[in-house]
């Protein structure tokens, strides 16, 4: 009776623990699995402050992308489309000869998240 109680309690927390990587695999949104931070600052606030981040250490500009056998291209920060819920932002590591991509959107009249 004992063992047969171990099976089936076995059983059940493996079945929970298998829906909840098929869950964390099929999370919701374009960027399921950001790091996400809360600011208490308005959207604008904080995309005024890291504009003037970059203008100030131009190290973090990104610097013109090559992809071999097809030219260069820039990576602007911002929305691409007016309805664009997201506002892009790149950052250049030069030690690491790395970009890193992040993004900000409201979340209150006074509340932005800022993800990486």
């Amino acid at each position: 009776m004992v063992r047969k109680t171990l099976i089936i309690l076995l059983i059940v927390f493996a079945g929970l623990f298998l829906i909840y990587k098929l869950a964390d695999t099929f999370s919701p949104g374009s960027y399921g699995h950001a790091e996400r931070y809360e600011l208490n600052y308005p959207e604008e606030k904080v995309i005024e402050a890291i504009k003037k981040l970059k203008a100030e250490d131009k190290d973090l500009v990104v610097p013109k992308v090559t992809i071999q056998n097809s030219g260069q291209l820039d990576l602007d920060d911002g929305k691409e489309k007016e309805t664009d819920y997201w506002y892009k932002f790149y950052f250049f590591d030069k030690r690491k000869n790395q970009i890193l991509f992040t993004w900000t959107r409201p979340s209150g009249p006074n509340t932005t998240t800022f993800a990486f």
